[in-house]
């Protein structure tokens, strides 16, 4: 029996040792956290919690080695700046100063323990490097972490890092015309004139996400030049990265909000809602108007997370358009939920009876008409325009606005008209 308790008690104690052989509570967070392809970071945050107490000798022999999984430092270096905080607070006496940069690839950042300091077991540690960063590689590169310090008997692995972005990537909504690509910005949260046809008017409003430097389009409102007591309003649904998809009954739209009113449509009189399975005259805006959901066969991005995206068809005697929800197709793998937070609305305009007939933003953007001195103030920049000539004909070239994506949507509005599935200009 004793035996067998002492067997038992050595298993114990070697489980307890093994449990205690690894860092715990790791974290990595880069500054900004906008993960901009080519942008160098103002400083990157290294947190983790020590398991097995660490003594620093003479010959700087024990560390803590964090690693990246891509090249993240500009060179090698000895004195590599960065603050440190224990428990809280601040401190400069644990670590020797400057870090140690090595590795072939420049990913290996070493921070010795100073002579005869001891970092206890359970300390709380976040290191802040503002020196050596070099610039976050292409987009799509994802970089992950290791972490190990010299009383440790376990490696950490698979520290999440960032995921890079495409530079200026439709962050910011982009209209495209033919080969014509121009990024803008509009004041956040406030409805905006976007076009006026012989029988269309179009406005809309943007969202902002992590910051200024990043908007979509959230709502658009669709009103008849002649009849501007009555509207139909498009809305993005919020937070779908909060949303229970199981919960929202079975007919009702997943992820758009649309609403008939009657009225401004900033202090409307009566509105409706429309849930999915009712049918919008067309009496009420001169428009066919319908509602479906974006196919897989279609498109390679036919959902937002578990969300199908939707889609509602516009066609009158000047202009078809389409309005879809959309996932920020910027944000992907460990920031996949931000592709559902940021969630947005695209257009595409598959059909135009007389781009010359179109006034407001959109045109002078598409580059159909001169462009107003309000709207050179929205631009991003003013790359040289080709010359256009679209006439009176139906589009042959891509036309739309929105977030990155469109090309896809796009396609799915050709292929469809192609098989005669999708609605047509009426005429």
């Amino acid at each position: 029996m004793a035996l067998l308790q002492i067997l038992f008690l050595l298993l114990l104690s070697t489980a307890f040792i093994g449990s205690q052989g690894q860092l715990t509570g790791t974290s990595v967070i880069v500054d900004p956290t906008t993960y901009v392809a080519g942008t160098t970071p103002t400083s990157i945050k290294f947190g983790f919690t020590v398991t097995t107490a660490i003594t620093g000798d003479t010959a700087q022999s024990e560390k803590f080695t964090i690693t990246a999984s891509q090249t993240v430092f500009t060179n090698t270096a000895t004195n590599v700046a960065f603050s440190v905080t224990k428990d809280g607070n601040p401190d400069t006496t644990t670590f020797v100063t400057g870090g140690v940069v090595t590795g072939s690839s420049l990913q290996i950042l070493e921070l010795r323990v100073a002579d005869t300091v001891t970092l206890a077991a359970t300390s709380v540690v976040v290191v802040t490097v503002t020196d050596t960063l070099g610039a976050l590689g292409a987009a799509g590169q994802v970089v992950a972490w290791t972490m190990e310090s010299t009383q440790d008997t376990t490696q950490v692995t698979g520290i999440t890092g960032w995921t890079t972005v495409a530079a200026g990537g439709g962050s910011d909504p982009i209209v495209r015309c033919g080969d014509l690509e121009r990024a803008f910005e509009l004041p956040p949260y406030v409805m905006t004139p976007l076009m006026t046809g012989k029988d269309i008017v179009l406005h809309g409003s943007v969202f902002e996400g992590s910051g200024s430097y990043e908007q979509w389009f959230d709502r658009l409102v669709l009103s008849h030049p002649q009849a501007q007591d009555r509207f139909l309003e498009i809305k993005m649904k919020k937070n779908l990265d909060k949303v229970n998809m199981t919960k929202i009954p079975r007919r009702e739209l997943r992820t758009l909000e649309l609403t008939m009113g009657y009225g401004d449509h900033s202090n409307p009189t009566a509105v409706s809602k429309i849930t999915g399975g009712e049918q919008i005259p067309y009496w009420f805006l001169g428009q066919d108007v319908a509602i479906r959901e974006v196919k897989r066969r279609m498109t390679t991005v036919a959902t937002i997370g578990e969300f199908p995206r939707e889609c509602v068809d516009v066609a009158g005697k000047a202009v078809h358009m389409i309005i879809c929800s959309a996932p920020a197709v910027e944000y992907f793998g460990n920031q996949r939920d931000l592709s559902l937070k940021y969630a947005h609305l695209d257009m595409v305009f598959p059909e135009v009876s007389d781009f010359k007939s179109l006034y407001g933003l959109l045109p002078e953007l598409w580059g159909v008409q001169p462009m107003s001195e309000t709207t050179k103030s929205y631009l991003k920049e003013m790359p040289e325009a080709p010359e256009l000539d679209l006439g009176n004909s139906s589009v042959d070239k891509m036309v739309s606005a929105g977030g990155l994506g469109m090309e896809e949507l796009y396609k799915a509005c050709a292929e469809e008209k192609q098989h005669g599935s999708g609605i047509v200009l009426a005429v």
